[in-house]
């Protein structure tokens, strides 16, 4: 049985009696180490995200499941890169023949 008390800014819920489910994912966006929180309740499903020098999850002292993800790009994400790309591809080439 776990008795917890969480506390997010406006959000506080008090004295969790039943077992929760605790998973930490753990990923890198772009070299950075990110960290989220996640808890599931009764009432739903809370996430938290942590600055990556913050290492809450050390510190909570009880058992935590511990996920590591990849994350991977949507295809509007990829779109505008593949845009992004062929458009400086266009102005290059449009530099080569200018000479």
């Amino acid at each position: 049985m776990i008795e917890l008390n969480v506390e997010a800014g406006k959000y506080q819920k008090n004295q969790f009696t039943k077992p929760l489910p605790i998973i930490v994912y753990k990923t890198k966006q772009m070299l950075i180490p990110v960290t989220v929180l996640q808890l599931i309740t009764e009432d739903g499903s809370y996430q938290f995200g942590f600055n990556p020098w913050a290492k809450p999850v050390d510190h909570l002292g009880i058992e935590i499941e511990e996920q590591f993800v990849t994350l991977k790009f949507s295809f509007f994400s990829t779109f505008i890169r593949v845009a992004i790309l062929a458009y400086i591809g266009y102005w290059g080439w449009l530099e080569f023949i200018k000479t």
